[in-house]
């Protein structure tokens, strides 16, 4: 009973978690496509070289906890689905791709705000889309596949 009770409170907690760092993954895509919006001639360069240093290690802090902390509880999971590991998996891949785009988009935006251009806003602002694109699909995909069934287990 005890265990049963703490193995509860760990999900509790650690859902919490994972929905509090989809919130912040929402409004990084949002800020993202306030920028890109912007481009060319309405941003605050200070500002936009304070993001592009923390996207990566966001990316990297956020894919961490659930790689490390969710994954593995979704996989005890009793109720899990069949094809839950190899969805797990694809998302392993997709957080590496994230985390290799971030970091290309953390070096366009600083590229950008060094010496801009007419060429590197249009550049930019298509980095940025595909970004938040793909990180707001990855978003989805966890709101609607993975985050039902963490929480059907308590």
């Amino acid at each position: 009973m005890v265990k049963a009770l703490a193995a509860a409170s760990a999900r509790h907690t650690a859902g919490l978690e994972w929905e509090k760092n989809l919130a912040s993954q929402e409004a990084l895509s949002a800020l993202l496509e306030s920028i890109a919006d912007a481009l060319p001639n309405d941003l605050e360069p200070p500002q936009c070289l304070l993001l592009a240093r923390g996207i990566y290690p966001k990316m990297r802090r956020l894919h961490s906890f659930e790689e490390d902390e969710l994954f593995p509880l979704l996989m005890g999971l009793q109720a899990k689905s069949e094809s839950l590991p190899d969805s797990l998996e694809r998302l392993r891949f997709e957080h590496m791709e994230d985390e290799s785009y971030a970091t290309e988009v953390c070096d366009a935006l600083s590229e950008y705000v060094a010496l801009p251009t007419l060429e590197k806003a249009a550049v930019l602002s298509y980095m940025l889309r595909g970004f938040f694109d793909n990180l707001s699909r990855h978003i989805a995909f966890e709101r609607e596949c993975l985050l039902p069934l963490f929480r059907g287990a308590d």
